[in-house]
């Protein structure tokens, strides 16, 4: 022990544990009521409270959040733009907000409807560890 206790003799270890998608925790999302329910989930469930949490906040608006956490296809909605060209840009607006993630892989099977002023996306999100169906209505 040290006269000051920031000084140590001991030395410490910065090697962080492994954490593997298997592991991952989240607070389980009620996606029907739009609320924290209070239990945990891990593994794929908890990469797709975190996929939708994601897809649901605005890029670049909360100080909270590193500018690659978050979505920039709201931007999209309100123009008549081409089918083609509206469901290029999501795909890559959805790949770029997820692919943050190291645990998740990619998306499959991607649909984009545009109902006036509203997007509805589904897709399959792929982790390491499986893959599981989502729906965005935005």
């Amino acid at each position: 022990m040290s006269l000051f206790p920031f000084a140590s003799t001991e030395e410490v270890s910065l090697v962080t544990p492994d954490v593997t998608a298997s592991s991952i925790r989240e607070f389980e999302y009620d996606f029907k009521k739009g609320r924290l329910t209070g239990r945990i989930v891990t593994g794929v469930d908890a990469l797709c409270v975190w996929a939708y949490l994601a897809l649901k906040s605005k890029r670049y608006k909360w100080v909270i959040y590193s500018w690659q956490y978050g979505e920039e296809y709201t931007n999209l909605i309100g123009y008549s733009y081409d089918e083609d060209y509206l469901y290029s840009e999501v795909k890559r607006y959805i790949e770029e907000c997820l692919l943050v993630n190291e645990h998740i892989t990619g998306i499959a099977d991607l649909e984009v409807e545009q109902v006036k002023d509203k997007l509805h996306i589904s897709f399959t999100l792929v982790t390491e560890i499986g893959s599981k169906e989502m729906m965005v209505d935005v």
